[in-house]
């Protein structure tokens, strides 16, 4: 199989979660298929061969920007067209993607900057009937912009965004062969909205094997993300202010039968955290670190991991790195939503301030215990997390095959149309303005 991939970003930033699942999937894809990927520059081109060694990446320089595609957006709608110029997309690359596709087998697309060159690849299907047209968009779109900052949502540009998104959900997705979404509740709004399946492919993860033995570990608790990130932030404060002085007070009190000499630390682990993220570290027992060179030595070192979203969409990928580490995780449902929870797979659940302490108290006094559910997760993503069983799955979706993984109560994880646009939870109501 010949697959063509748009890059019209640059994806050397690992800290972002689309460009790590591109940079793990397209090297384990191709050892199954030919991979051509074209980028708008050489810049964006030679950043991208720096994170994926072995994978044919191409600059539209190296490649003509005319060809059967280059008219593609301009044949489209108004409003379709300021969508698209909205979310952006690069001329040259749209007209490379047109030309090169009838001589692809399959042509993917990662997140929404690619759409437009999708939409080209398909204008070339319609001619040549070769090329399958799948695009990846990983995260629903519109439960993205509902986890960014509310200021934003209310300005002119934010609600520019709200109608641009909503007209490419609408319009632009129905275009396409295949869709795909890392979690089943993105792929049924998807779905809903779209009028195609929505096939569910998670993120995956790289697991140390030897991660399971490295006990005993220090009385830590760690949070890791992007804290930046407006429902990081918000997890944390939740997080630092609420749970964490329930489980500090257990420890005073002596609860679990004896009196525990060394209180525990909550590490509050990523880049760029907000002045509202580092003012938590003048509470008791909190240390905010800021960017650090490796998030998995923290999550090595700690003895509980947890993931206290409020809000969000998709998979979390930090949940899957506290697993591979070997480390027991307490997360909201939220937080595990697409995920298997339990003992058993390593992810113990509880949603409120007082479940999550009492959870993070019994791991923290139970080293026993913390190890075999930390050991339990590693087991868990060895077998269903692995790149290599993600890009099978992945690769079933470009070659058409309608089996779908399933999630860990036997579900077809395979979304199928389940609604019109006119569905209540689609039932946005969008601000009357035009991107």
């Amino acid at each position: 199989m010949r697959l063509l991939v748009p890059l019209p970003f640059d994806i050397s930033n690992l800290a972002h979660g689309r460009n790590l699942r591109i940079a793990h999937l397209l090297p384990a894809l191709q050892r199954h298929c030919e991979v051509l990927c074209i980028a708008p520059d050489e810049l964006v081109a030679a950043a991208a061969r720096q994170v994926m060694g072995g994978v044919e990446v191409q600059a539209v320089s190296g490649a003509s920007s005319n060809g059967p595609g280059s008219s593609a957006i301009d044949s489209e709608s108004f409003l379709v067209r300021r969508a698209l110029a909205f979310v952006g997309y690069h001329v040259g690359l749209v007209g490379a993607i047109g030309r090169l596709a009838v001589s692809a087998d399959a042509v993917v697309g990662f997140d929404m900057p690619s759409v437009a060159c999708l939409m080209a690849a398909a204008k070339v299907r319609g001619e040549s009937r070769r090329p399958r047209i799948v695009c990846d968009l990983i995260d629903d779109p519109w439960l993205l912009r509902g986890s960014a900052a509310r200021a934003y949502r209310r300005s002119l540009v934010g609600v520019k965004a709200a109608v641009a998104i909503q007209i490419v959900r609408r319009r632009a997705l129905r275009r396409f062969d295949g869709l795909i979404a890392v979690a089943p509740g993105d792929a049924a709004r998807l779905a809903r909205v779209s009028g195609r399946p929505v096939m569910v492919v998670p993120n995956g993860v790289e697991a140390d094997a030897t991660a399971a033995g490295r006990w005993p570990r220090e009385p830590l608790v760690v949070f890791t993300g992007r804290m930046s990130f407006p429902a990081n932030e918000a997890a944390a404060r939740f997080m630092a202010c609420k749970v964490w002085p329930l489980v500090l007070a257990s420890y005073r009190c002596g609860l679990g039968g004896r009196r525990h000499s060394q209180a525990p630390t909550l590490a509050i682990v990523g880049a760029d955290p907000t002045p509202a993220v580092r003012k938590l570290a003048d509470l008791p027992n909190v240390t905010v670190t800021g960017q650090v060179p490796s998030i998995r030595d923290w999550l090595e070192r700690a003895q509980v991991a947890v993931a206290p979203m409020l809000g969000g969409s998709g998979i979390k990928n930090k949940i899957l790195e506290a697993c591979a580490a070997g480390c027991p995780v307490v997360a909201t449902s939220v937080a595990a939503g697409g995920l298997p929870t339990g003992e058993d797979v390593g992810i113990v659940t509880a949603d409120d301030p007082e479940p999550i302490a009492v959870e993070l108290f019994g791991l923290l006094v139970d080293a026993p215990r913390a190890r075999r559910i930390g050991s339990a997760g590693l087991d868990m993503v060895q077998a269903r997390f692995s790149w290599t069983r993600i890009a099978a799955d992945f690769l079933d979706v470009l070659r058409g095959d309608t089996m779908a993984p399933t999630d860990s109560d036997g579900n077809d994880w395979k979304q199928g149309v389940t609604g019109s646009l006119h569905d209540a939870e689609d039932r946005e109501a969008l601000p009357r303005a035009h991107p």
